[in-house]
């Protein structure tokens, strides 16, 4: 039989190195926010010295490797290039970024590639004036590649790690202007060029065809992500799983006991490790606040985010935004909310090693250098990583969510209400880089523990649409790798929520229609190509002609590779936000510190001390009005009763 561990109500939140359970709250800021960090300059001796001639017919010269600045004012010359020109290189926790300085002298062929990486690191061009014209960001230790034409001028190359860890690299630059080029006479008759056939006609993707409203007013938030459309399709989430990271499922809940995830490998009550991953009798997840496989729910929330997910469409309780994906249940908070960014960590890599395609994490707080490795991992293994953006009414998400600024497969989510508009306590994305959608998030009628259904409110339930519509998307195209389901679930999305700076509010119209039409964005689609649906079943579906643009400041409308007018370089890479505050501060700081390079790209770790944790056990916890409780800092669920 079962052990059913403890249900009970209410909020509990631990001190700063503890995890929690957040309901809709103002925090007092983390300790990290306001420790200084110590300076540690970089030592420009030995300097490298100014490629003052030009580089010769594909001469190579290898420079030094800790000669880069950090700033355009102190960026390291490499002089006028005109051949191949390779420089190594060395990034650290207390080095964040190097930038170099070029010229051309008179218009080129260039190809700029960053390899030889040990870990994530990105690439960005820039030119005399600090404007962003070019830039590589993909995923894990792979190569960084640019190339095109650019015209005569000042240019400036910078590398950013991706996180806090030493990174090596090659940087290779390919500078081919007309006199570089090798003289070939030409042939005595040429032979005609065949005729080319004419460019294939502009692809046209029709949105999926909108059905009647489905429930009643407490499945508002199903219709409000057109759930029913992708049902209607065929697409219902089958052969996904996803994983949620909470404080557990409830195992016997009538809704989901059907929903949840089946480890092939194990063998359930033996005692035996039988597929050898470590965890023993790990059937439908694990359990690792006590240390056992049965990861049952004592305190509610993961159940209402499990049940959003993937309830069961049987006819009675609720139905799930993907009622076909199954549930993998870690729980990694107790049933007061409490836990360990070890323990969450811990549930992260458990989940990606099973091989699960989306991970929720509807928690968040301050920065973990855990968290973040964990994270990282997961994407690593080709897990979408969706997160809560977090209930402070802040300017900017708080972690894991603002991990969507620098990685490609971590996607950070906002709440809007029935009618549309942005919640209240929903935090904005501000100038954090994030990459940010909304979803349903007020007032969420859900499974919950103990076989029962409630309402709760928070980016916790908002979180959970994200997940599932990426659950509907992959079952349209199970193909997708985590960086493409990111940029269909973004570029696809219908209006914006009122009072919103995200990127819009997510739906399957678009993003499983393209899904399934085999393309991987909507963005390489522009203008009228982009069909829009006409009626509309719910008020916060998307209404002919109500679709808005992405910001041009999140993700550029243009196809992968392409950049401003400025220069015509391109590449198999996905351009970054042409606003990202890092490069803003590379192109105009004084003297960009470590820790300014923290702060700019959105990826500040500290240490925790006695004396800060003791200045937060000081402050008093903020009372808010109504029914919302409040909490302290830390990581902590993103949800409360309504």
């Amino acid at each position: 039989m079962r052990r059913r561990k403890g249900f009970r109500g209410g909020v509990h939140f631990a001190s700063c190195r503890r995890l929690g359970v957040e309901s809709l709250e103002t925090r007092r800021l983390l300790a990290g926010d306001s420790l200084s960090l110590s300076q540690h300059p970089i030592d420009d001796s030995p300097a490298i010295e100014s490629v003052s001639q030009q580089i010769q017919d594909l001469a190579v010269n290898f420079s030094a490797s800790d000669a880069a600045g950090d700033t355009m004012r102190t960026a390291a010359d490499l002089g006028v290039i005109d051949g191949t020109l390779q420089r190594s290189g060395r990034l650290s926790w207390f080095d964040r970024i190097d930038v170099v300085r070029f010229e051309i002298a008179a218009d080129a062929k260039v190809r700029i590639t960053l390899d030889q990486l040990n870990r994530d690191a990105n690439l960005y061009v820039l030119d005399r004036n600090g404007h962003l014209i070019g830039s590589s960001t993909r995923s894990s230790n792979r190569s960084e590649s640019l190339s095109g034409s650019l015209p005569d001028g000042e240019y400036y190359l910078a590398i950013s790690s991706v996180d806090y860890r030493s990174i090596s690299y090659r940087l290779t630059l390919d500078v081919q202007t007309a006199r570089s080029q090798p003289t070939v006479n030409p042939p005595a008759a040429p032979t005609p060029e065949p005729e080319q056939p004419p460019p294939p006609e502009p692809t046209t993707v029709t949105p999926l065809a909108e059905v009647a409203y489905f429930g009643g007013s407490r499945e508002w938030n199903l219709n409000a992500v057109a759930a029913p459309e992708a049902w209607a399709a065929g697409y219902r989430g089958q052969g996904v799983t996803v994983a949620v990271i909470d404080t557990g499922v409830d195992l016997d809940h009538p809704d989901l006991a059907g929903a949840l995830y089946v480890n092939p490998g194990e063998i359930a009550g033996n005692g035996i490790d039988d597929d050898r991953n470590g965890f023993v009798d790990d059937v439908s997840g694990y359990d690792f606040v006590s240390g056992d496989a049965i990861a049952d729910d004592g305190n509610g929330h993961g159940t209402h985010v499990a049940g959003t997910i993937a309830a069961s469409d049987n006819g009675f309780g609720v139905t799930g935004v993907a009622p076909d994906a199954k549930i993998l249940p870690v729980r990694v908070l107790d049933d007061s909310g409490s836990g360990t960014d070890a323990g969450v960590a811990a549930g992260i890599r458990y989940a990606a090693d099973l091989g699960v395609q989306i991970i929720n994490l509807s928690l968040g707080g301050g920065i973990s250098s855990r968290i973040a490795s964990a994270i990282d991992y997961a994407t690593s293994s080709g897990a979408l990583v969706v997160a809560a953006a977090g209930n402070e009414s802040a300017a900017s998400p708080s972690y894991p969510a603002r991990h969507s600024a620098e990685s490609t497969s971590v996607l950070s989510v906002g709440a809007f209400d029935s009618s549309g508009r942005i919640a209240g306590f929903s935090n904005n994305v501000g100038g954090s880089g994030a990459v940010q959608v909304d979803a349903p998030g007020v007032s969420v009628y859900s499974t919950y523990a103990g076989g029962g259904y409630r309402s709760l409110s928070g980016t916790s339930m908002a979180s959970p649409h994200v997940a599932a519509v990426a659950a509907l998307t992959l079952s349209a195209n199970p193909q997708l790798t985590s960086s493409q389901l990111r940029e269909l679930l973004s570029s696809g999305t219908v209006g914006q929520a009122t009072s919103s700076d995200s990127i819009g509010k997510v739906s399957t119209l678009n993003s499983v229609a393209f899904a399934a039409a085999g393309l991987t964005s909507t963005g390489g689609i522009t203008g009228s190509q982009i069909a829009t649906s006409a009626t509309s079943s719910t008020d916060v579906r998307t209404k002919s002609g109500d679709g808005v643009p992405v910001p041009s400041d999140r993700l550029p409308q243009r196809p992968a590779g392409t950049v401003a007018a400025a220069g015509r370089l391109e590449g198999d890479v996905e351009p970054l936000p042409v606003e990202m505050p890092g490069i803003k501060q590379v192109a105009n700081a004084e003297s960009l510190s470590s820790q300014a390079v923290d702060n700019a790209l959105a990826d500040v770790d500290v240490d925790w001390t006695e004396a800060v944790q003791r200045q937060h056990d000081a402050d008093p916890f903020i009372e808010l009005p109504g029914d919302l409780d409040a909490a302290g800092s830390g990581i902590s669920l993103r949800g409360s009763a309504s």
